[in-house]
């Protein structure tokens, strides 16, 4: 499912009180960055895993 927001990219671009572009995770599949922390962290395992197979196969 594609956030209508953001387009899956967890991020939306906003302008600041002088104007300026500011990225912020987005409210509706981002809230306070929890989304990007789950995927960082099943990335994480998915490297350690990884890299435990290639060790043994050495």
């Amino acid at each position: 499912m594609k956030c209508v927001k953001c387009r899956d990219e967890r991020v939306i671009w906003t302008s600041d009180t002088f104007g300026f572009a500011v990225c912020r995770p987005c409210p509706i599949c981002n809230k306070h960055g929890q989304a990007v922390q789950k995927e960082i962290e099943m990335f994480k395992d998915q490297v350690k895993s990884n890299a435990t197979k290639t060790s043994k196969k050495e």
